[in-house]
């Protein structure tokens, strides 16, 4: 009965207990790796973990002969709280349960939990006791616990009476202010707190860092508050109204509006709002109240204070007690009005001005211009007296051209001022502040006889006064003396208002605008009034001279495309021709060289008749230099019938419309893989601005490099075109857009000229190779096809590399007929083990398209498929009375997995041709083998077949492939090798085979009618091989010296797969079988015994390899050998580099030993390896583990 114990009863954090597991002798806790880490497993483990590796160990010093004593280190779990825990194990298999006795795991230290409280947080007076209250997250250690772990501000109290309530989880402390508390003490947010490094719970876990406990506060001052009131002064400007504000200097409460004394603060004596209501602040420190004061007001001194302050306590409950007064404020309420408005004239005449001038009750400084309100004229130069600010003056101008009236004063009160802001509004009229006014000015109107003046007319001229003036002269008068003459005065009438001259133009004279005029500043009404500016006649015209013109032209140098706007500009309207515009001008007055380019009908710039355009047009291929355009004057007539003069002729310009052209050549009009070529550009002219952005070309097929400029002339250009990889295009060019490229008269091009047409085929062909069949096993064979991505030649039957490709290729035959796809046979080689190194390649060195590119890479390699004719292979099958083993072939892993066995019906046996029922069926894996269990034995001379199908395919049960899940297939009745039992051994006197004298061929120790005992390997057929002849290779074993055989087994020395290594020398000279020991590990046997051999190795090897064949019926899992640790390893498996396969009926243990080696028993590198081992099965044996490990006897 196994125990568990812990060297504690409680772990607390940074702890740790030692677990000691005590178990049967027999018994071995964990596993142990190669590199003797072990693991432990089947342990249960609560509230922590137990170490694994090397800190788990076996304790030699504790264990006794009928105990077993293991120990590890328990490391509890952070973070819990007092939690029961157990250790259990139970391994399967075993009496070795146990499970240890409860222990504790307190791995939490100690918190506070939930929100400690605090009796009476506010103290007002000396010696007053609260109470704290608060919890923690578990019992504490009282003694751990006392006030020295509380912290306090110093001289802020003191901390009493600390004390449990429960036992040591709820705690209490008693706050105590101090005794000789000083008056006016205020002090806020006081925090104690706990120092929980000292405190431990009843585990002795200690808790972590300082913690605040609650907070608190002593105060015994009273509240005071100061008193602000704006606006300061108080006006009409904001309706009257006063803002107080009261601000305590904390949060109070019992203050109301009847705690604010406004008795000197001149309220509004009427209305039910005198005084509003009183806000409060969120912080219930800030008071705010609103009152109206009383209109018409003027008083400098105000205030406001509290009164009844014994209701106004502070959140401690002290009472205020001082009185605080507001700042004094101002009350002025009153509005500025004028108390009297003047003038300084009672008169006035043109051009003079009064000084208006105003007075108020008190100063006022927004008076502006429009505050005069005064009809008839206008005020200005507003100003302030300097010395009295109540009084204001401005200059009244009165209206120009007024007929005798009178004005008096009116003050507009509307948004006066005073100096603190009150105003006043309306309008304040002083109708005894009257003055007389007379503005208007005489006023002249000049009329002519005649508007348009020709050479020989005359004109006359009319001047009316508005009224009788006096000073009118000549001199008054006012004209462009160089046009025109004017005669004397004569007066018309007698009332001295109106007078008369003649007027004679110049001859010569073309003017279209001129006026008489009077300067009437040198006349004068009967009231003294002196006009002003002058009076003009209205315009008259003047025309003596012959009509001009003057031709211009809007571009004067013109290319391929542009067009000349002709302005024909007369110096005046001209007539006397009947033309298609019907403004008087006969286009065909125009003279030029029609050859060169056409003119177009004349359009008229405007109505004035004097302004034509047209547009005209250069002929194409023109190259003129020289170029005008004239106008034959003769009969072109002015309005007044003046004929023009000769021509009038534009400047010289330039004609050039022949646009430069240019030629595309390509040097290679076939461009294939790695060609290039070069593109010339040869233009008709010298030209400027060609760039590569002028080509146009198709950029997605290849590229054109830089230009090259050929010779110095500007006409000719080459680039270098290289034509993209992976390109087929039949029609491809290369264009220049003439638009950007200009001739040296700056001609553009026209259209886009086009190289010839070329081609690209830069595809190089590709090829792809699929199989049909990926997964090639006995019999089959499988569709290559080589698909080409276009036509191509040269590939042949040839080209297709096949030493690596395990099978043999049939003969291509084309797909189609478009040249790109073929098909071949591949038949893999027989009998070949799975295999991943194949290959098929393909050599297209010589492949082409038909364009003549070639392949990227020379070779194409193609491996996605397995060749493997050997899986699942019957190599035999053998009956031995109620067992019937089928045995497959090396390269068949089969699947072990006992849920996909075959089912007991898939099998059909026959015995003399009648069915006998298969009542197990077993596959071992690493024999690869299935054994059939019958429902009797069979025995010798009885015929015996075997048939195999899978009766349901969906139920997964089948003779399966390890790895892939593929089945195996079915096949008919076969026959099957009765193996007898072995005879009895011959009675000694006639057999001879053992004596000295007894013929020995190879000299292996055992006589040639001995090894002529070994059985055959069955052939492919199922038939028995040749007697004697143990390994299969078709030579006795007595016959060789490598080959050493026995009733039992056949060992075979230099080996490779059970066959000798050609050339290999080795030799064997011993071969003996003995006893098995008789204290084997528990569940290995040896049906054979120990087998014994010494061999002399070939020479130059160090290591020999060997193969071992014996009966299948042995369950053989391997060839077993003790280490130098005295543990029997299996050479036969994967870790040791050997391995159990089937071959011919029997079981082959392949292996290797190396000379002087841990398993060459002389120790010696000598040439010679001596091994005791023993063929030799083990439950746990699996082969491709990694290799065993024994401990205290027993492998694992």
């Amino acid at each position: 009965m196994a125990t568990i114990t812990l060297d504690k009863t409680t772990i607390k954090a940074g702890e740790t207990a030692v677990v000691t597991f005590t178990v049967e002798p027999s018994h071995m806790m964990g596993v142990t790796n190669r590199g003797g880490v072990r693991t432990v497993n089947d342990v249960t483990i609560t509230g922590g973990t137990i170490s694994a590796g090397y800190d788990f160990r076996y304790v030699a010093a504790l264990s006794t002969p009928t105990t077993k004593v293991y120990q590890g280190t328990f490391t509890p779990t952070p973070d819990l709280d007092r939690t029961e825990c157990r250790i259990s194990y139970n391994p399967s298999g075993t009496d070795n349960d146990a499970t240890s006795a409860t222990f504790i795991v307190d791995t939490r230290a100690p918190t506070l939990t939930g929100t400690p409280t605090i009796g009476n947080p506010n103290l007002t007076r000396a010696n007053q006791v609260t109470t704290i209250t608060f919890v923690f997250s578990e019992q504490l250690d009282q003694a751990s616990f006392t006030t020295a772990d509380l912290t306090i501000p110093a001289g802020m109290g003191t901390l009493e009476n600390l004390r449990t309530t429960d036992g040591g989880r709820s705690w209490q402390v008693d706050l105590r202010a101090s005794a000789n508390l000083a008056a006016n003490t205020e002090a806020k947010d006081l925090q104690i707190g706990i120092n929980m490094t000292g405190i431990t719970d009843v585990a002795g876990n200690a808790g972590t860092g300082n913690v605040n406990l609650v907070t608190y506060t002593i105060d015994n001052k009273p509240p005071s508050a100061t008193i602000a009131v704006t606006p300061n002064p108080v006006t009409s400007s904001n309706d009257r109204l006063v803002t107080v504000t009261i601000t305590f200097d904390e949060a109070v409460t019992g203050f109301t509006a009847d705690n604010i004394d406004f008795s000197n603060a001149n309220v509004t004596p009427y209305g039910t709002n005198r005084i509003g209501t009183l806000n409060r602040s969120a912080d219930g420190r800030t008071y705010t109240i609103t009152y109206t004061a009383g209109p018409d007001v003027e008083d400098a001194t105000n205030t406001v204070s509290l009164r009844n302050l014994d209701t106004i306590r502070d959140a401690a409950g002290n009472a205020a007690t001082v009185s605080p007064t507001s700042n004094n404020f101002a009350i002025d309420t009153k509005a500025p009005v004028p108390t009297s408005a003047t003038f300084d004239k009672t008169h006035l005449a043109a051009g003079e001005t009064a000084t208006v001038t105003v007075t108020f009750n008190e100063i006022v400084n927004n008076v502006t211009e429009d505050t005069f309100e005064i009809p008839n004229g206008s005020v200005s130069n507003l100003r302030q007296d300097t010395t009295d600010g109540r009084i204001w003056r401005a200059t009244f101008t009165p209206t120009a051209n007024l007929p005798s009236t009178s004005s008096s004063i009116s003050i507009n009160l509307n948004g006066l001022r005073d100096s603190v802001g009150n105003v006043n509004n309306g309008s304040l009229p002083f109708r005894d502040s009257t003055i007389t006014i007379d503005t208007k000015r005489p006023e002249v109107t000049v009329t002519i006889s005649d508007e348009r003046l020709s050479a020989g007319e005359t004109a006359t001229v009319t001047f009316t006064f508005s009224e009788r003036v006096t000073g009118f002269a000549a001199e008054d008068i006012q004209y462009d003396t160089s046009k025109g003459t004017l005669g004397a005065l004569t007066a018309v009438g007698t009332d001295g208002r109106v007078w008369t001259a003649t007027y004679t133009p110049s001859s010569s004279i073309e003017s279209a605008d001129n006026t008489i005029r009077v300067n009437l500043a040198g006349v004068q009404d009967a009231q003294g009034n002196a006009g002003t500016g002058t009076g003009s006649s209205g315009n008259f015209s003047i025309d003596t001279k012959r009509p001009t013109v003057d031709v211009t032209i809007s571009d004067n140098r013109l290319t391929v495309g542009e067009t000349a706007t002709i302005t024909f500009t007369f110096s005046e309207r001209v007539t006397g021709f009947v033309g298609s515009d019907g403004m008087g001008f006969e286009y065909a007055q125009a003279q030029y060289d029609a050859s060169k380019g056409t003119l177009g009908a004349p359009t008229a710039v405007g109505t004035d008749g004097k302004v034509w355009t047209a547009t005209y047009t250069p002929r194409t291929d023109i190259e003129s230099a020289e170029n005008t355009i004239s106008v034959n004057l003769s009969d072109v007539r002015d309005a007044q019938g003046n004929a023009g003069e000769g021509t009038g002729t534009s400047g010289n310009f330039s004609i050039d419309t022949k646009p430069p052209e240019v030629t595309v050549t390509i040097s290679d009009n076939r461009l294939t893989a790695g060609e290039s070529a070069t593109f010339t550009f040869t233009f008709s002219e010298s030209v400027t601005g060609f760039g590569t952005e002028d080509i146009q070309y198709d950029t997605s097929k290849g590229t054109l490099g830089a230009l090259t400029a050929v010779g110095t002339d500007g006409k000719v250009w080459t680039a270098s075109y290289t034509p993209r990889p992976d390109t087929e295009s039949a029609n491809n060019t290369i264009r220049v857009n003439l638009a950007g490229v200009r001739d040296a008269q700056g001609n553009a091009g026209t259209g886009i000229p086009s190289s010839g047409n070329f081609s690209i085929d830069t595809v190089r062909p590709t090829v792809n190779v699929t199989i049909s069949d990926n997964r090639l096993t006995a019999g089959e064979s499988a569709t290559i096809t080589i698909t080409f991505n276009e036509r191509v030649t040269g590939f042949t039957k040839e080209a297709i590399d096949l030493s690596q490709a395990n099978g043999t290729l049939g003969d291509l035959t084309p797909v189609g007929t478009d040249g790109r796809v073929w098909t071949a046979t591949f038949t893999p080689t027989a009998n070949l083990a799975r295999t991943t190194n194949h290959r098929l390649t393909l050599n297209l060195a010589n492949v082409r398209n038909a364009a003549g590119n070639t392949v990227a890479n020379n070779t194409y390699a193609f491996n996605q498929y397995t060749v493997d004719t050997m899986v699942f292979a019957l190599s035999s099958a053998t009956a031995n009375r109620d067992q019937l083993v089928l045995s497959y072939s090396d390269a068949t892993a089969l699947d072990g997995n006992a849920d996909h066995a075959p089912t007991n019906e898939s099998f059909t046996v026959l015995v003399d041709g009648t069915r006998i029922d298969v009542s197990r069926v077993t596959v071992d894996a690493a024999a690869r083998t299935v054994t059939l269990t019958l429902a009797r034995a069979v025995t010798t001379g009885q015929t015996v077949t075997v048939a195999y199908q899978d009766t349901d395919t969906s139920d997964n049960k089948a003779v399966q492939e390890a790895g892939t899940g593929d089945d195996a297939a079915s096949f008919a009745a076969r026959p099957v090798t009765h193996l007898p039992p072995p005879p009895p051994p011959p009675p000694p006197a006639p057999d001879a085979s053992g004596s000295p004298d007894a013929p020995d061929s190879d000299r292996d120790g055992l006589s040639n009618d001995q090894e002529d005992q070994a059985t055959g390997l069955l052939r492919p057929d199922g038939s028995a091989g040749l007697s004697g002849d143990g390994n299969g290779d078709g030579v006795k074993d007595s016959q060789q010296i490598a080959v050493a055989s026995t009733r039992d087994q056949t060992l075979v020395a230099g080996s490779q797969d059970g066959k000798l290594i050609p050339g290999s020398n080795a030799r064997i000279t011993e071969l003996v079988r003995s006893d098995a020991p008789t204290n084997l590990p528990k569940g290995m046997e040896m049906p054979i015994g120990l087998t014994s051999f010494k061999v002399s190795l070939a020479e130059g090897r160090s290591t020999e390899s060997f193969s071992l064949y014996v009966d299948p019926a042995t369950g053989a899992t391997g060839y077993w050998v003790k280490n130098g640790a005295g543990t029997w390893v299996n050479l036969a498996s994967e870790p040791y580099g050997g391995k159990v396969s089937s071959e011919g009926g029997r079981t082959r243990l392949d292996f290797q030993i190396q000379d002087g080696g841990e398993y060459d028993a002389d120790g010696q590198v000598n040439g010679s390896i001596s091994t005791p081992g023993a063929v030799a099965k083990m439950p746990l044996s699996i082969v491709g583990q990694s290799a065993q490990v024994e401990s205290h006897g027993f492998w694992f």
